[in-house]
């Protein structure tokens, strides 16, 4: 699978693909967030998207323009 962030666990330092620049800020924020709820929760569980939304209600949208971005139609 395609990465944009690299693993923020590593040395507390996040670390971005220069295209994630190309992004509108509401994705940008939604992926800084989803990458420091890593922080918290290590996995993709209930937790962690209910850490993710306690931070960015409605993130839902964004998500799915980055995975359009990424993937596509291939979904």
């Amino acid at each position: 699978m395609q990465t944009l962030a690299g693993p923020v666990v590593m040395h507390n330092v996040l670390e971005f693909h220069p295209k994630v620049m190309e992004f509108t800020g509401t994705v940008l924020d939604y992926i800084i967030v989803h990458e420091l709820c890593h922080k918290l929760e290590k996995n993709h569980t209930k937790a962690f998207w209910a850490l993710v939304n306690s931070h960015m209600p409605g993130w839902q949208r964004q998500h799915a323009v980055l995975e359009h971005a990424v993937f596509g139609d291939a979904f």
